[in-house]
Formats: C-alpha cells, sequence, structure tokens
C-alpha cells in the first residue's frame, strides 16, 4: 500500500508565506507544521518510489534525508537572499559525492505548479566530449531514449554551445551535439494530482520511461569514473 497520500494546498501556501516573511521567527514557529506536511510526506514519496528506482541503478541513493531540497536556503554563493524556499524537490540520483557528470531524475513542486525530468548534472566539458562520441557510436539507441521520455510529456531543456560541433551528423542529433546541458523536463502541471497523492503513479510512468536515456547518460558517468573524473 502506498504511503505518499500528497502533500495538502495548506502546506504549499504555508511555504509561499514562510518564503514572503523570510523571518527565522516564523519559520520556527511553523518549523514542525512544515516537517509534518512536507518532509514526512517526501519520505513517503521516496519510500514508494524505492523499488523501481534501485531496480534501475543499484548505485542509486535512496536516503530521504539526502535526496529532498532544504526549506532554509544557502545563501552564500547567490545574490538571492532569501532566506527560505518556496519549492521543494526530491532527486533520484548517485550520491552528492559523485554528484559532478552524472544522470539525475527528480520530481519539483512550487505553488505555481510541479514538473519531473531526467538530464545530467554538473556537466564538465569532458563528460560532454564523451556524450558526444556516445552519439556517435550509439545515435539511435539515444534517438530511441529520446521517444521513450518523450512519451510521457518530457521535451529537451537544452543549453548550447555558441561554436557548432554538429557538421556533418545525423539532422535528427545536430541538436544534441550541441548541448553544453541536457534534460528532458515536462510541462508545468497543475498541483490537483499533488494534492490527492495520485502524482505518485504519474511518478512511476515517466520513471520507467526515463530509464532508457538514464542509463545512456549513466554511461557517461561510468567513463569519466574509469578515467578517475569523477
Amino acid at each position: 500500500m502506498s504511503e505518499f497520500k500528497g502533500i495538502s494546498p495548506e502546506t504549499m501556501m504555508l511555504l509561499a508565506e514562510n518564503r514572503f516573511n523570510n523571518s527565522k521567527a516564523f519559520y520556527d514557529a511553523h518549523k514542525e507544521e512544515i516537517k509534518a506536511g512536507v518532509t514526512k510526506p517526501l519520505y513517503a514519496l521516496i519510500n514508494d518510489l524505492s523499488p523501481l528506482m534501485s531496480n534501475l541503478d543499484p548505485e542509486m541513493c535512496l536516503i530521504p534525508s539526502k535526496m529532498i531540497s532544504r526549506i532554509r536556503r544557502d545563501t552564500r554563493y547567490t545574490k538571492d537572499k532569501s532566506l527560505y524556499r518556496e519549492h521543494i524537490w526530491v532527486m533520484f540520483m548517485r550520491h552528492k559525492k559523485q554528484w559532478s557528470d552524472q544522470p539525475c531524475m527528480w520530481f519539483e513542486a512550487s505553488p505555481d505548479g510541479m514538473n519531473w525530468g531526467v538530464g545530467i548534472y554538473d556537466c564538465r566539458p569532458a563528460a560532454m566530449e564523451c556524450f558526444r562520441r556516445r552519439l556517435d557510436e550509439k545515435g539511435g539507441e539515444f534517438l530511441k531514449a529520446v521517444e521513450s521520455a518523450k512519451s510521457v510529456g518530457a521535451e529537451p531543456s537544452l543549453s548550447l554551445y555558441k561554436k557548432d560541433r554538429s557538421e556533418g551528423k545525423d539532422q535528427k542529433l545536430k541538436l544534441y551535439y550541441n548541448a553544453r546541458e541536457l534534460y528532458f523536463i515536462t510541462p508545468l502541471s497543475s498541483l490537483e494530482k499533488l494534492f490527492d497523492g495520485s502524482v505518485e503513479k504519474q511518478l512511476e510512468k515517466a520513471y520507467k520511461a526515463f530509464e532508457p536515456m538514464y542509463k545512456f547518460l549513466l554511461e557517461i558517468t561510468e567513463e569519466m569514473t574509469e578515467k578517475g573524473g569523477v
């Protein structure tokens, strides 16, 4: 039986109010309410999805405390000095110490809506060079993974190099040869299915469809690891 029962509209409103107040006093006064409304449900969601994700990648980190966003923001390296965030997320990937050059799948929600996707996190130029070699060797496999991701509504979101790296390449792959970062992400959708908990079924379907892309990108992680680059 599913542990995840959803996150209430009141909880999402509380997150917005907490960010608006931007006050430690306000947060401390509502800390337990936020934990009950956000942290516990996200832990339940992770526990429900863990068998699926572990089967997809046995090395995936499935410790809830290491996977969910913190409400208190780290403002040391950003111009935005707001103390608290109003959006929440779960990141399905390997351990934090391996963050560079590896794929992830995620779920994210804010008062404005929710989305989920698959992509490669914190890619260095060497990793993207490896990605382009993979396209040369397994372009057909990659395109099948693209179609699988698109089958659940995810579309490519790319940061592109200014210099064209796709000369002479398959027309269907040209866009991807120029990618500096690569994500497939669903459009922002309403929170209704978050409120009633049925988003979990959507995530199960999506993550199964994302598996070919995740595993294609995981080959980059493994090659970089073999080279001592991660």
